[in-house]
């Protein structure tokens, strides 16, 4: 009895071991942080933006030109953690709209470490390296106008 319970600790030492690979080496550190900052960068205009994960809604927020909505979570234990917003506008002529991938960690762990910089301009949403835009590269255009009935940010 006494030798097979030896061998219960070594297995439960041996799983131990491979989630602390799993979750430090692999999914990066479960202390640190990410934070996804959303900028609307389209002069003049109000942007409505809704943030979700499959398991947060981070609620309607409305940011006026320059100004940024951030959030910030850890990774998921499993490496499947992703954050889309919705976003829409209307500059009077026609209403621009969208839901937009914002964190993906098996895309975005490397790409953006724990600081991704989204901003929203009038052709369409980029990645940036900091908030002030720096080498910004284009990711996503602005979905074609949708018939009034189509869901909006506060829904």
């Amino acid at each position: 009895m006494g030798n097979s319970y030896y061998h219960v600790r070594i297995v439960a030492f041996a799983l131990v071991l491979v989630a602390f690979y799993e979750c430090c080496l692999v999914s990066g550190n479960p202390i640190t942080y990410v934070h996804v900052y959303v900028s609307n960068k389209i002069p003049g205009q109000t942007l409505g933006i809704r943030c979700r994960s499959k398991n947060d809604d981070l609620g309607v927020h409305y940011l006026t030109t320059n100004q940024y909505f951030k959030f910030q979570f850890k990774n998921s234990f499993w490496g499947i953690t992703v954050f889309s917003c919705f976003m829409e506008y209307n500059d009077g002529r026609i209403p621009k709209s969208g839901n937009y991938e914002v964190y993906r960690e098996s895309r975005d762990e490397a790409r953006c470490g724990t600081n991704c910089f989204w901003e929203a301009r009038p052709d369409g949403i980029y990645l940036a390296r900091g908030l002030n835009g720096e080498n910004a590269v284009f990711q996503y255009k602005w979905n074609p106008p949708r018939s009034t009935t189509s869901a909006r940010v506060n829904e």
